[in-house]
């Protein structure tokens, strides 16, 4: 009995406060429809490239501005081989405990090494990069999404999350209290009196 009462109460608070009910629930859940449809296309992009040997990283310094800025997320292309790199191409490589992603300005093939350099760097990398050390080539980068998925582990990442799910629960949740009750669109049959006369009449 509480539940149900609270429900009409809710509802009817609502009601009060939406007085264009049929508009706003039909933007609620357009609106809660595109955010969703949204983390799922993204979501399901990242773990196909996943799957296809295109790994996700997040650029977390400047080296390579204006190119990758810092937040960027970047797809490397793992399938590629040490063999294929050519000048100019931006690789992800290991540096001891670092991932790091620079361009390579030279190619010692004899040496089996890369010389780097990170685009906003005026030196080259004071360090050889030897092949065993690839991890791919930079393949594509988004702006900012590397930023929002390195904070989802923290924990103003969660409670970001849990606001946002709160808020496409509300979208859903709202226009279903905004749609009046089937009971209240019942209404009982009005008899004619033309027809009742008729009825009458023909006995």
């Amino acid at each position: 009995m509480n539940i149900i009462f609270s429900k009409v109460f809710l509802q009817k608070m609502i009601q009060t406060l939406f007085h264009h009910r049929k508009p706003i629930s039909n933007i609620m859940n357009g609106l809660g429809m595109t955010i969703l449809f949204s983390i799922i296309l993204l979501s399901g992009s990242i773990m196909v490239l996943s799957v296809m040997g295109y790994k996700p990283m997040a650029v977390l310094s400047g080296s390579m501005e204006p190119n990758y800025h810092v937040g960027a997320l970047v797809f490397v292309n793992t399938n590629i081989k040490a063999q294929d790199v050519r000048v100019g191409d931006v690789i992800t490589f290991e540096m001891g405990e670092s991932v790091v992603t620079h361009r390579v300005m030279d190619v010692a093939k004899e040496g089996n090494f890369f010389t780097t350099k990170g685009d906003a760097n005026e030196n080259e990398d004071g360090f050889p990069v030897p092949f065993t050390s690839l991890i791919g080539q930079a393949w594509l980068h988004i702006p900012r999404i590397g930023r929002i998925l390195l904070n989802l582990g923290t924990k103003s990442g969660i409670a970001i999350g849990l606001i946002v799910s709160s808020i496409l629960i509300a979208l859903f949740v709202i226009p279903v209290l905004l749609e009046p009750d089937e009971q209240e669109g019942r209404r009982a049959p009005v008899k004619k009196r033309g027809q009742a006369r008729l009825r009458r009449n023909s006995f």
